[in-house]
């Protein structure tokens, strides 16, 4: 049986810019987060049962 999933992707760039969106999935196992650092910026895709805590997330990293 099929679940829906939440992704927070942020980015969070040198210059203090943060950029952060929510997207789903609909799959079986929920998806494994990453998190990979560029030149400018570190990006975090992090996974959630409920959008309610993915809602959460996104808005502590808009805060920052």
């Amino acid at each position: 049986m099929k679940k829906t999933f939440y992704r927070v992707m942020t980015e969070f760039y040198d210059n203090g810019t943060v950029k952060a969106c929510i997207t789903s999935r609909e799959t079986k196992v929920k998806p494994d987060s990453k998190h990979r650092e560029t030149a400018i910026a570190d990006c975090y895709e992090v996974w959630f049962d409920t959008m309610a805590e993915a809602e959460s997330v996104l808005k502590e990293a808009r805060a920052t």
